[in-house]
C-alpha cells in the first residue's frame, strides 16, 4: 500500500470470481452484473462475512495507478484478454476487497464498434457496385476508399433517339428521274421463288416493290 511505484511492468497470478460468487466470498455489495473479481483464494483463517464464509485473503491486488490494467488469461493457448481493472477498496490489498474488474464480454459490442468506426484500423467490405460502377469501403466514419468494380459491371445508358433518323429524305433532283423497277439481282444469279426461304428482299421508297 506504502511501497514506491515500480519501475517495469509487473504481473500477479489471481483466481476470477463472477459477481454472485465474489459477493460471497467479500464484503462487496455494489458489484454490477458485468464485473468480476481478481482475488487470492479464501483460506481458513479469513474473515467471515455476513453470508457465513470465508472471505478472499488479501495481499494480491491491484493498487494505485492500475486503473485500466489487463485482466489475461491462458484460453487454448491464447493469451486473452478477459477484463479491465476499473476499481476497488480504499486499502489496496485489503482481506475481504477484492480488485473489480469490467468483463470484457459485456462491451465486446462497444470496444468492436470503436475499433470499426473510430479508430480507423479495420476497413469494412468493399460494398457493391453502384450505377457508375463504383465500389466503396470504410475504415471509419471519416475515412473511406472508392474504386473501379472488380468484374462485370453495366452502366445504365439513356435511350438517344435522332429525329433526324426517323424519316428517309429524298432530294428533288431524285424525284424528278424516272426510275424503272428492274427485276435483277447485282452481282449474283436467279433462283427459283421459295427455293432460299430465308432469304428476303427489301425495297424502301415509292419505285420499290418487296417480293
Amino acid at each position: 500500500m506504502n511501497g514506491e511505484w515500480a519501475s517495469n511492468l509487473e504481473l500477479i497470478g489471481v483466481n476470477l470470481l463472477d459477481k454472485l460468487t465474489c459477493q460471497m466470498r467479500s464484503y462487496w455489495t455494489n458489484l454490477h452484473d458485468n464485473e468480476i473479481c481478481a482475488v487470492s483464494a479464501p483460506t481458513d483463517i479469513t474473515s467471515i462475512n455476513g453470508y457465513g464464509y470465508h472471505v478472499v485473503a488479501g495481499g494480491k491486488e491491484t493498487c494505485a495507478g492500475d486503473n485500466g490494467s489487463p485482466l489475461l488469461c491462458d484460453i487454448n493457448g491464447d493469451m486473452t484478454l478477459v477484463g479491465v481493472n476499473s476499481r476497488g477498496y480504499e486499502e489496496c490489498g485489503a482481506e475481504g476487497y477484492p480488485a473489480i474488474h469490467v468483463s470484457m464480454n459485456s462491451i465486446q459490442t462497444w470496444v468492436d464498434d470503436v475499433i470499426t468506426n473510430e479508430s480507423g484500423t479495420i476497413w469494412t467490405e468493399w460494398s457493391k457496385c453502384d450505377t457508375d460502377c463504383k465500389q466503396t469501403r470504410l475504415r471509419s466514419k471519416y475515412e473511406s476508399e472508392v474504386r473501379e468494380c472488380k468484374g462485370v459491371c453495366f452502366k445504365p445508358t439513356v435511350d438517344i433517339i435522332n429525329d433526324s433518323l426517323r424519316t428517309c429524305s429524298i432530294s428533288q433532283n431524285r424525284k424528278k428521274r424516272d426510275v424503272q423497277y428492274q427485276k435483277r439481282i447485282m452481282d449474283g444469279q436467279p433462283v427459283g421463288q421459295g427455293s432460299m426461304p430465308y432469304v428476303a428482299k427489301l425495297g424502301c421508297g415509292p419505285f420499290s416493290k418487296i417480293n
